[in-house]
């Protein structure tokens, strides 16, 4: 669904449209929010497919910041 919006704002220009699901995953997931996948099977795939499953959904949480003591202090 990010792509078809993404090409929607850009004017039916796939090269940007790609541009900005690329810097929205790499730029934006990467760096502030975790990415975790949803995913699932199809009916169509799943007795014929060696690995039937496919990415249904995504969830994109903030990073939470947390603070992680050095163990090895005082050694």
């Amino acid at each position: 669904m990010l792509y078809w919006n993404c090409l929607k704002t850009s004017g039916n220009n796939e090269e940007l449209a790609k541009k900005k699901v690329r810097e929205m995953y790499l730029d934006e997931f990467v760096t502030k929010r975790d990415l975790y996948l949803y995913v699932g099977t199809t009916l169509r795939f799943h007795r014929t497919g060696l690995n039937p499953f496919v990415i249904i959904g995504t969830f994109t949480p903030p990073k939470k910041r947390t603070f992680h003591p050095d163990l090895f202090d005082g050694i």
